[in-house]
Protein backbone atom coordinates (compact mmCIF):
# COMPACT_ATOMS: atom_id res chain seq x y z
CA UNK A 1 0.00 0.00 0.00
CA UNK A 2 1.40 3.41 -1.03
CA UNK A 3 2.25 5.97 1.59
CA UNK A 4 -0.21 8.82 1.03
CA UNK A 5 1.76 11.17 3.26
CA UNK A 6 4.70 11.35 0.81
CA UNK A 7 5.74 14.27 -1.37
CA UNK A 8 3.94 12.78 -4.38
CA UNK A 9 0.58 13.23 -2.70
CA UNK A 10 1.11 16.95 -2.02
CA UNK A 11 0.07 18.23 -5.49
CA UNK A 12 -3.03 16.03 -5.32
CA UNK A 13 -3.89 17.37 -1.86
CA UNK A 14 -3.35 20.95 -3.03
CA UNK A 15 -5.63 20.44 -6.03
CA UNK A 16 -8.26 18.80 -3.81
CA UNK A 17 -7.94 21.63 -1.29
CA UNK A 18 -8.38 24.31 -3.94
CA UNK A 19 -10.91 22.71 -6.29
CA UNK A 20 -12.22 19.54 -4.66
CA UNK A 21 -15.82 18.84 -3.73
CA UNK A 22 -16.71 20.05 -0.26
CA UNK A 23 -20.19 20.94 0.94
CA UNK A 24 -18.81 23.83 3.02
CA UNK A 25 -16.85 25.34 0.15
CA UNK A 26 -18.57 28.29 -1.49
CA UNK A 27 -18.39 29.06 -5.19
CA UNK A 28 -16.20 32.07 -4.33
CA UNK A 29 -13.76 29.67 -2.62
CA UNK A 30 -13.59 27.55 -5.77
CA UNK A 31 -13.10 30.69 -7.86
CA UNK A 32 -10.27 31.80 -5.55
CA UNK A 33 -8.64 28.38 -5.93
CA UNK A 34 -8.84 28.66 -9.70
CA UNK A 35 -7.34 32.17 -9.56
CA UNK A 36 -4.45 30.90 -7.39
CA UNK A 37 -3.75 28.12 -9.90
CA UNK A 38 -3.88 30.51 -12.90
CA UNK A 39 -1.67 33.14 -11.26
CA UNK A 40 0.80 30.44 -10.19
CA UNK A 41 0.95 29.24 -13.80
CA UNK A 42 1.65 32.82 -14.95
CA UNK A 43 4.47 33.14 -12.43
CA UNK A 44 5.97 29.79 -13.44
CA UNK A 45 5.77 30.85 -17.10
CA UNK A 46 7.57 34.11 -16.27
CA UNK A 47 10.28 32.17 -14.43
CA UNK A 48 10.66 29.83 -17.41
CA UNK A 49 10.78 32.73 -19.91
CA UNK A 50 13.36 34.78 -17.95
CA UNK A 51 16.46 32.87 -19.17
CA UNK A 52 15.23 33.08 -22.77
CA UNK A 53 14.58 36.83 -22.36
CA UNK A 54 18.06 37.40 -20.89
CA UNK A 55 19.73 35.36 -23.65
CA UNK A 56 17.79 37.23 -26.33
CA UNK A 57 18.86 40.59 -24.89
CA UNK A 58 22.47 39.44 -24.71
CA UNK A 59 22.48 38.20 -28.31
CA UNK A 60 20.79 41.37 -29.56
CA UNK A 61 23.34 43.60 -27.83
CA UNK A 62 26.34 41.57 -28.95
CA UNK A 63 25.03 41.42 -32.53
CA UNK A 64 24.66 45.21 -32.54
CA UNK A 65 28.20 45.60 -31.21
CA UNK A 66 29.56 43.18 -33.82
CA UNK A 67 28.29 45.41 -36.65
CA UNK A 68 30.40 48.36 -35.45
CA UNK A 69 33.92 48.98 -36.79
CA UNK A 70 36.63 50.87 -34.89
CA UNK A 71 38.16 53.88 -36.63
CA UNK A 72 40.17 56.99 -35.87
CA UNK A 73 38.77 60.50 -36.24
CA UNK A 74 40.68 63.78 -36.33
CA UNK A 75 39.06 66.71 -34.56
CA UNK A 76 38.77 69.84 -36.70
CA UNK A 77 37.62 71.81 -33.66
CA UNK A 78 38.39 71.51 -29.98
CA UNK A 79 36.13 69.26 -27.94
CA UNK A 80 34.02 70.40 -25.00
CA UNK A 81 35.83 71.33 -21.82
CA UNK A 82 36.47 68.68 -19.22
CA UNK A 83 34.21 69.86 -16.39
CA UNK A 84 31.24 68.39 -14.57
CA UNK A 85 29.10 71.35 -15.72
CA UNK A 86 29.69 70.44 -19.37
CA UNK A 87 29.19 66.68 -19.48
CA UNK A 88 27.51 66.69 -22.91
CA UNK A 89 29.00 68.37 -25.96
CA UNK A 90 30.14 67.92 -29.53
CA UNK A 91 33.03 68.72 -31.83
CA UNK A 92 33.52 68.77 -35.60
CA UNK A 93 35.74 65.99 -36.95
CA UNK A 94 36.74 64.04 -40.04
CA UNK A 95 37.20 60.28 -40.44
CA UNK A 96 37.13 57.53 -43.03
CA UNK A 97 34.16 55.21 -43.44
CA UNK A 98 34.82 51.43 -43.47
CA UNK A 99 34.79 51.54 -47.30
CA UNK A 100 37.50 54.25 -47.29
CA UNK A 101 35.33 57.27 -48.18
CA UNK A 102 36.20 60.45 -46.24
CA UNK A 103 33.47 61.66 -43.89
CA UNK A 104 32.98 64.84 -41.92
CA UNK A 105 30.49 65.64 -39.22
CA UNK A 106 30.05 66.15 -35.53
CA UNK A 107 31.07 63.74 -32.82
CA UNK A 108 29.29 63.91 -29.48
CA UNK A 109 30.54 62.93 -26.06
CA UNK A 110 28.18 59.93 -26.38
CA UNK A 111 29.57 58.63 -29.68
CA UNK A 112 33.19 59.59 -28.92
CA UNK A 113 33.89 60.09 -25.20
CA UNK A 114 37.53 60.90 -26.08
CA UNK A 115 36.62 64.35 -27.45
CA UNK A 116 36.15 65.77 -23.96
CA UNK A 117 39.03 68.19 -23.32
CA UNK A 118 40.75 67.31 -26.65
CA UNK A 119 42.28 70.03 -28.86
CA UNK A 120 41.73 70.50 -32.59
CA UNK A 121 43.95 68.05 -34.51
CA UNK A 122 43.72 65.36 -31.80
CA UNK A 123 42.99 61.80 -32.86
CA UNK A 124 40.14 60.03 -31.08
CA UNK A 125 38.77 56.52 -31.38
CA UNK A 126 35.26 56.16 -32.82
CA UNK A 127 32.99 53.24 -33.65
CA UNK A 128 31.31 53.37 -37.07
CA UNK A 129 28.39 51.61 -38.71
CA UNK A 130 28.80 50.07 -42.17
CA UNK A 131 27.74 53.39 -43.72
CA UNK A 132 30.33 55.32 -41.69
CA UNK A 133 28.06 56.90 -39.08
CA UNK A 134 29.51 57.16 -35.56
CA UNK A 135 27.77 55.24 -32.80
CA UNK A 136 28.25 54.89 -29.05
CA UNK A 137 31.12 52.52 -28.19
CA UNK A 138 30.03 48.93 -27.60
CA UNK A 139 29.92 47.76 -24.01
CA UNK A 140 32.07 44.86 -22.86
CA UNK A 141 30.75 41.30 -22.85
CA UNK A 142 30.68 41.31 -19.04
CA UNK A 143 28.62 44.52 -18.96
CA UNK A 144 26.28 43.14 -21.62
CA UNK A 145 25.79 39.91 -19.66
CA UNK A 146 25.26 41.79 -16.39
CA UNK A 147 22.65 44.13 -17.92
CA UNK A 148 20.85 41.15 -19.52
CA UNK A 149 20.72 39.31 -16.20
CA UNK A 150 19.51 42.41 -14.36
CA UNK A 151 16.75 42.99 -16.93
CA UNK A 152 15.67 39.33 -16.84
CA UNK A 153 15.55 39.31 -13.03
CA UNK A 154 13.69 42.64 -13.14
CA UNK A 155 11.15 41.14 -15.55
CA UNK A 156 10.55 38.20 -13.18
CA UNK A 157 10.25 40.59 -10.24
CA UNK A 158 7.77 42.71 -12.19
CA UNK A 159 5.74 39.63 -13.07
CA UNK A 160 5.74 38.54 -9.42
CA UNK A 161 4.53 41.98 -8.31
CA UNK A 162 1.83 41.98 -11.01
CA UNK A 163 0.67 38.50 -9.94
CA UNK A 164 0.58 39.57 -6.30
CA UNK A 165 -1.43 42.71 -7.14
CA UNK A 166 -3.87 40.66 -9.23
CA UNK A 167 -4.32 38.19 -6.38
CA UNK A 168 -4.89 40.94 -3.81
CA UNK A 169 -7.45 42.68 -6.04
CA UNK A 170 -9.27 39.40 -6.74
CA UNK A 171 -9.21 38.54 -3.03
CA UNK A 172 -10.66 41.96 -2.12
CA UNK A 173 -13.45 41.53 -4.70
CA UNK A 174 -14.20 37.99 -3.52
CA UNK A 175 -14.19 39.03 0.15
CA UNK A 176 -16.71 41.78 -0.63
CA UNK A 177 -18.88 39.23 -2.38
CA UNK A 178 -18.58 36.84 0.57
CA UNK A 179 -19.45 39.54 3.10
CA UNK A 180 -22.46 40.63 1.03
CA UNK A 181 -23.66 37.00 0.83
CA UNK A 182 -23.10 36.55 4.56
CA UNK A 183 -25.01 39.78 5.36
CA UNK A 184 -27.88 38.66 3.12
CA UNK A 185 -28.08 35.23 4.75
CA UNK A 186 -27.80 36.73 8.24
CA UNK A 187 -30.66 39.15 7.54
CA UNK A 188 -32.85 36.12 6.80
CA UNK A 189 -31.70 33.83 9.63
CA UNK A 190 -30.72 36.30 12.32
CA UNK A 191 -34.26 37.41 13.28
CA UNK A 192 -35.28 33.76 13.77
CA UNK A 193 -32.78 33.33 16.59
CA UNK A 194 -34.00 34.07 20.06
CA UNK A 195 -32.18 34.27 23.32
CA UNK A 196 -33.04 31.56 25.85
CA UNK A 197 -33.66 32.46 29.46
Amino acid sequence: MADRSGAGARPVRLARLLLGANLLRRSSDRLEGLIVILLSAVLVAALAAAPWFGAHLYLTQTAGAARLRPAEAVLTQSGPSDSWMNSVGEAAARWRAPDGRPQTGFLTTTTAPGITGARAGARVRVWLTGSGQPQAPPVSAAETMFSSIVLAVGAVGGAAIAVLICYVLCRVALDRRRLAAWASEWSEIGPQWTTRR
